[in-house]
């Protein structure tokens, strides 16, 4: 019942912040107005930490969250198997097959159990588990766990000729969960206002650099390499997390596709290049080395800055927040400099 209410307000808080949204005249997604105003209500104690936070472990989370959907779903589609078995057995009893008809009548079936939500919510689920074990087993940037659940997913839509508006009934389900989400991030910076109260200057300045190189080496390179709006767009804000990436590329007319596969590349690209920057530089400061990895390399970065230190990770999930607020305000500004 807890995790119930805890999903309950963080939704109606996205609610309110996709109000907001809508008033505002310009493109500030609601995924960072939640941000802010989950931060504000934690800061001024309308919201306790409990409210929005679970204590118990993680898999008993998951097992709350998914378990029972995911068996009641798996049971419907046991139902539908067997209705359409029955089916074809009262149909076909006592008599000869026709390759020809069970051909049709299975590929009539696959689109039937294809077109249903419940199969693009267990494929995306089922892909990203597989890619987290890959990851897990193998300790590699290289493997990550979005991009191999992302491959597989692309596979099954490409063996078995499944459409992707089919995997979207499902898939769309899952996707109303990225706003919401964003809304951890202002755990992460509440849980460490401590640490940003006492080095409040470092941290912003820090943030602020990252946040204006990155965007600024993109703009550069757009120009120079003369690339378009939309492709502009899409890549500038790759330094962030995938959820404020992906909708401030959408609000400023960018190409979500693009942008995905613009932030797992430049995670990868921290996770292995920030133990060998940290050395060639010698940056000797654990707080300017989280800070430095999570502001360009987001989450993918952040467990690399993790395994270097407890300092350095949580900067570096500090970081992550701080340059999500910063990629979205000055992603207003670049606007007047993007034709």
């Amino acid at each position: 019942m807890k995790i119930l209410l805890q999903v309950a307000l963080v939704f109606g808080i996205y609610w309110v912040s996709q109000g907001i949204e809508a008033i505002l005249p310009v493109a500030f997604p609601a995924s960072v107005i939640i941000l802010l105003l989950l931060l504000v209500l934690l800061l001024t104690g309308i919201v306790k930490v409990d409210h929005v936070r679970e204590k118990s472990d993680p898999s008993d989370q998951h097992h709350q969250l998914c378990g029972p959907d995911l068996a009641e779903r798996g049971g419907v589609s046991d139902g539908v198997r067997g209705v359409h078995g029955a089916d074809l057995r009262g149909h076909g009893l006592g008599r000869a097959s026709d390759p020809e008809t069970d051909g049709t009548g299975r590929e009539a079936e696959m689109k039937e159990l294809t077109a249903q939500p419940y199969f693009g919510v267990m494929l995306t689920v089922a892909a990203y588990w597989l890619g987290m074990k890959v990851q897990k087993k193998t300790r590699l940037a290289i493997c990550n766990g979005m991009l191999i659940a992302v491959l597989l997913v692309i596979a099954v839509l490409l063996v078995f000729h499944i459409p992707y508006e089919s995997y979207w009934q499902g898939g769309e389900l899952i996707n109303l969960f990225l706003g919401p989400a964003t809304a951890c991030m202002a755990v992460t910076i509440y849980s460490q206002r401590k640490l940003l109260a006492k080095h409040w200057l470092p941290v912003l300045v820090g943030c602020v650099v990252g946040v204006v190189t990155a965007m600024g080496s993109i703009l550069v390179l757009c120009r120079l390499l003369g690339l378009d709006r939309a492709m502009t767009m899409s890549l500038l804000p790759k330094s962030v997390t995938m959820p404020i990436a992906t909708v401030v590329a959408q609000g400023h007319g960018g190409t979500v596709a693009v942008t995905v596969a613009a932030v797992v590349v430049t995670g990868m690209l921290g996770n292995l290049c920030a133990p060998l920057l940290v050395k060639l530089f010698r940056v000797k400061d654990p707080m300017a080395v989280g800070l430095g990895i999570g502001a360009c390399s987001h989450a993918m970065g952040t467990a690399k800055a993790l395994e270097l230190g407890e300092t350095e990770g949580a900067m570096s999930g500090l970081a992550i927040g701080l340059c999500g607020i910063l990629t979205t305000v000055l992603a207003l500004l670049a606007d007047f400099f993007v034709i």
